[in-house]
């Protein structure tokens, strides 16, 4: 059909809507030079780069406050320190949701210490994540489900 130029089958698109589709021109894919493509490997290869360098400086902030060290001091000169705040495991919207992933995947601390652990957020930024305190949550069950569980038992 591409060589031939024909008419594709309809392509139904809602209800009383169908699309039919015809080739005018088509190009043979080929490698461009390098020449055109030399900035954006440029681009992608230091961007990689900075998020590992991120990610292993993230790390080794972790591992300064898992020391003791203070957050701010560990994260060193840059880092973007957010205050202290209670997160659940829904409606934390103002938290990335990598970032509670990550807090929730960490050990209960000890009373008095922090877990702490990394996090790589969507947009390639790295985040030191730490837990000073886990409240376990209750659960409230509906009466009607509270029965069907028994019943199930």
């Amino acid at each position: 059909m591409l060589q031939q130029r024909q008419n594709s089958q309809p392509v139904s698109i809602g209800e009383d809507k169908v699309v039919v589709l015809r080739v005018t021109d088509h190009k043979v894919a080929q490698q461009r030079p390098l020449a055109d493509v030399q900035a954006d490997v440029d681009a992608r290869l230091r961007t990689e780069a900075e998020r590992k360098a991120a990610a292993a400086a993230a790390v080794a902030a972790a591992a300064k406050v898992a020391g003791g060290e203070a957050l701010a001091a560990a994260a060193g000169a840059g880092a973007q320190v957010t205050p202290k705040q209670s997160i659940g495991r829904t409606g934390a919207e103002a938290v990335a949701p990598e970032v509670v992933k990550s807090a929730f995947a960490l050990a209960r601390p000890e009373p008095g210490k922090v877990s702490v652990g990394t996090a790589t957020l969507a947009n390639g930024d790295a985040a030191v994540v730490m837990v000073s305190a886990v409240r376990s949550g209750e659960v409230a069950i509906a009466a009607e489900q509270l029965q069907a569980l028994r019943a199930q038992t």
